[in-house]
């Protein structure tokens, strides 16, 4: 007896989603100790300095993100407070990492434009994620301090 095209389409899908689903959960077991080492860097990136740079990590990304800041113009009596740029770090269906990222200060109610993935290609992950992180910190200080003028 033949088999029936969508039995055998439903059983095609569930076999690739579960590939997908174990490729990502093993390299998601990456993500706690590369939030160590972006905390790290980070605290070295500010020389010690409190810092308003926060690194989270649960079991399918790793956020990496500014705090609110008070923004340049005030917004009637108000201070304005700008929301700081944000970069996530998430585990592909191809056991890989990606890399996306929001730049710029925006204000409290203003929607970030999304942002699409990019893929980690280097082997060794945290020299790629240095190179990354380090831009990502420079331009975030850089934007925020155009934006308060």
């Amino acid at each position: 007896m033949a088999k029936d095209a969508f039995q055998e389409a439903g059983e095609d899908l569930r076999a690739e989603l579960a590939a997908k689903d174990a490729a990502r959960q093993g390299t998601a077991k990456l993500l706690p100790g590369l939030a160590d080492f972006c905390k790290q860097g980070i605290g070295r990136f500010y020389d010690g300095k409190l810092t308003d740079v926060r690194v989270e990590c649960d079991s399918h990304r790793l956020v990496i993100e500014f705090g609110k800041r008070p923004g340049g113009a005030p917004a009637g009596n108000a201070v304005q407070v700008l929301h700081g740029p944000a970069a996530f770090i998430m585990p592909r269906d191809d056991g890989g990492l990606g890399w996306f990222q929001h730049d710029g200060w925006v204000e409290a109610n203003y929607l970030r434009p999304t942002a699409s993935m990019e893929h980690l290609t280097s082997s060794d992950y945290t020299c790629e994620i240095t190179k990354r992180l380090i831009i990502f910190l420079k331009k975030a200080e850089a934007d925020y301090r155009l934006s308060v003028r």
